[in-house]
């Protein structure tokens, strides 16, 4: 290390020798103190001819820049970073918008000259003594600032403006994390926080969580969510008892876990779920099933899905999320106004949860029954799925079969003309629906439902074909079902052609396919993708 650093200082007074002729021992020694010093840390420091010490960190140049004014100290010394404007982000304007952070820093301050702009930090000091003392926090604080303003200048918020309204960049924010963009959306809900903007805690806190746009700080996160909880946003409670749940604070968990169920939010119908877990395992606290059943049943009322875990889990403990007595008619006021066709629509949201709303199985049932008295045979047929479905509290197979029955005559009076009418009735063929299963008549309306241009009953029909190894005709069928857009027949056609099975073998044909699969909106898509990526295709 000596060997090294006296070869350093030789080329130092070589080099001084040649464009420092007037420096007075007192500013000679200045900078062989702080070449000594920087040599010393491993940073390779040089002299350059202006008699300026330049070294590089983080792959950067930076510069110690000495007074040559004064013959004696203490000398002013400044740490500089100096780079040139662009054509594109890193303008002139942009970077003087950003002036105002050096208000955060205490030493350093931000110059916009006419064709560059600088970082600078400046101390006094008689000999290297004193800046060995203050190197690595000035070294921190110059370069904490230098990469603020170029997050501020990246995310674009020097264009929108420091003092822009904070709602628009919230808005602006959200667009960029909604895009995974999260190097422009984290400085953005950086900004917005340190200004006590409160809709920004949260994302802070996700930002720190799952590194989006920063690195990962457990200490960050979870002082951002509980500010974040405190100002009301309470989804962030089931994120914070998620953290304490892994680390085995069960006590924390589920402290969050109620608060968030207990406040209106998109996590509230999880939390409940994940307390009542937790009373069910006795996971931190005694086993009560009682409580955990309260928690399962208050989540149900929360989902937004049909098959939920607390659903589930209610039915594996034996329990109902809903009693029977709780299943009535509408009342006059709820169908106002509306056809059959649209109370089953109706019955549909709520069942499933759709248009963002919860699932509440005795609202879709008045609908649903509201609509098959009035002659609707998609709503007695799902009347018939309602008094077996293990979902609901009936379990009657006897008034079952009877809705099946009226659903299968007033499909039977529209088959001639109704494709779809006809994809019913080979359904309710195939699968037993208030008949006995007979797989002939469901290939026959099914064959019928596809001549009539219904491209489930096609999809249908070609996959009991595919089942009987009658692959030419699987093939002609899930050909006419993907043709006319149904996602899962095309997933199967897929198939065929890479198997060679009803057609000849051909994988780009395959590839067509599932990549239509794939950007459609069926359940198969997933497994689509999955294929695609098994044979090489990227970007799925």
């Amino acid at each position: 290390m000596k060997k090294t650093f006296l070869s350093v200082i030789f080329c130092v007074l070589a080099t001084m020798g040649l464009v420092a002729k007037d420096f007075n021992d007192a500013q000679l020694a200045l900078r062989l103190g702080i070449v000594e010093f920087l040599s010393e840390e491993g940073f390779q420091p040089k002299i350059d001819r202006d008699g300026d010490v330049r070294f590089k960190y983080k792959d950067v140049s930076h510069y110690f820049i000495i007074n040559e004014d004064w013959d004696e100290g203490p000398f002013l010394v400044t740490l500089y970073l100096g780079f040139s404007y662009d054509d594109n982000i890193y303008t002139r304007e942009n970077l003087e918008r950003c002036i105002p952070l050096e208000s955060k820093y205490k030493v350093v301050k931000l110059f916009c000259m006419e064709t560059s702009y600088s970082y600078r930090s400046d101390v006094f000091c008689k000999d290297a003594e004193v800046l060995k003392s203050t190197f690595y926090s000035l070294l921190t604080e110059i370069n904490a600032m230098r990469e603020e303003v170029n997050l501020t200048v990246n995310s674009g918020l020097s264009e929108i403006g420091l003092d822009a309204d904070q709602d628009e960049v919230f808005r602006k924010a959200m667009e960029y994390y909604n895009d995974d963009n999260y190097d422009k959306s984290y400085p953005l809900f950086k900004h917005l926080a340190e200004n006590g903007y409160a809709p920004a805690y949260g994302y802070m806190g996700l930002a720190y969580e799952l590194g989006e746009g920063t690195s990962r700080d457990d200490e960050q996160m979870e002082a951002y969510f509980i500010r974040a909880i405190d100002n009301g946003s309470y989804w962030c409670a089931y994120r914070l008892g998620n953290y304490y749940y892994e680390k085995g604070d069960y006590d924390a968990a589920m402290d969050n876990y109620l608060k968030c169920g207990a406040n209106e939010n998109g996590f509230q119908s999880d939390a409940l779920y994940k307390a009542g877990k937790m009373y069910e395992d006795g996971v931190g606290r005694s086993k009560d099933l009682a409580r955990a059943v309260t928690c399962y049943k208050k989540s149900v009322q929360h989902s937004s899905m049909l098959g939920c875990d607390a659903r589930l889990a209610l039915m594996r403990l034996g329990e109902q999320a809903e009693a029977k007595e709780d299943f009535v008619e509408a009342t006059k006021g709820m169908l106002a106004g509306m056809t059959p066709e649209e109370m089953y629509e109706e019955g549909e949201r709520y069942e499933y949860g759709l248009g963002g709303r919860d699932v509440s199985l005795t609202k879709a049932y008045a609908y649903f029954k509201a609509a098959a008295d009035k002659g609707n045979a998609e709503a007695m047929n799902k009347m018939g799925e309602i008094y077996v479905s293990k979902f609901y509290p009936f379990h009657d197979k006897s008034k079952s079969d009877k809705y099946y029955s009226k659903a299968l005559k007033t499909y039977k009076k529209q088959a001639d003309t109704d494709g779809n009418a006809c994809y019913e009735i080979g359904y309710m063929y195939q699968n037993g629906h208030g008949v006995d299963k007979d797989l002939e008549k469901a290939k026959y309306y099914y064959r019928e439902g596809a001549l009539l241009g219904d491209n489930n009953a096609a999809w249908r029909l070609g996959l009991i074909y595919k089942d009987e190894m009658e692959y030419e005709d699987a093939y002609n069928f899930l050909l006419k079902a993907a043709d006319g857009g149904q996602g899962m027949a095309m997933f199967e056609l897929a198939k065929l052609f890479e198997n060679g099975l009803g057609t000849s073998y051909n994988k780009e044909k395959a590839i067509e396919w599932y990549k239509k699969c794939a950007e459609s909106n069926y359940r198969a898509s997933d497994d689509a993708k999955e294929a695609l990526e098994r044979l090489g295709v990227e970007g799925y």
